[in-house]
């Protein structure tokens, strides 16, 4: 039986005591303090490594310093939770707690242009895939269609070469209209009128 926080393989202390878990990963990933069975199971529920919850949320506050990162919607609860919590706005207010108010505002602010702005570049970079993905269909089909245009001047001047590829184009044009031929099938339909070539 393996351990659900590391994956390593139990030991039998662990599964004498029918632990589901190694004694040494009982702790926060963060604060490297001991964490409670409860809260161990509860990030294991929320699929969040094994941590306190106010140790993995301040973890992913200051992820949005972070260049590259990316935006989940984790990074996203966490903001909305923060804005919508009530803060102390009492007449009262000290100057200190007031500078505090102000910096984590400032700090929330700065985080939601984050993730704003990361998710604009995501937006745009599934746009220009689809721009990309859309001018490579565009230009295959002009291609195509190139090409199509290109066999047709052939075939015009071979016929005005020689009459009889024009009566026979024009055969098989009336064969598909009339029998519903396909153009293989009129083309072998002719053949067999044909005969064999002398």
């Amino acid at each position: 039986m393996n351990c659900l926080i590391c994956k390593g393989e139990l030991g039998q202390l662990e599964l004498d005591c029918h632990r589901e878990w190694h004694y040494d990963c009982q702790v926060c990933n963060y604060c490297k303090g001991q964490v409670t069975e409860e809260i161990l199971k509860e990030s294991l529920e929320v699929s969040r490594p094994c941590s306190h919850k106010n140790c993995h949320e301040n973890a992913l506050w200051t992820s949005f310093e972070n260049d590259n990162i990316f935006i989940t919607q984790e990074h996203l609860d966490t903001l909305n939770h923060w804005l919508l919590t009530p803060h102390p706005l009492k007449e009262e207010i000290s100057l200190e707690t007031c500078y505090k108010l102000l910096r984590d505002l400032e700090q929330a602010a700065a985080n939601v242009a984050v993730a704003i702005s990361r998710k604009k570049d995501r937006i745009k970079i599934v746009e220009t895939e689809a721009w990309r993905e859309h001018i490579e269909i565009e230009q295959e089909n002009n291609r195509e269609k190139k090409r199509i245009q290109e066999e047709k001047k052939i075939k015009l001047q071979e016929e005005r070469a020689d009459p009889r590829l024009r009566d026979r184009r024009k055969a098989i044009e009336g064969l598909r209209a009339s029998f519903g031929m396909t153009q293989e099938q009129a083309e072998e339909f002719l053949k067999n009128q044909e005969g064999p070539k002398q």
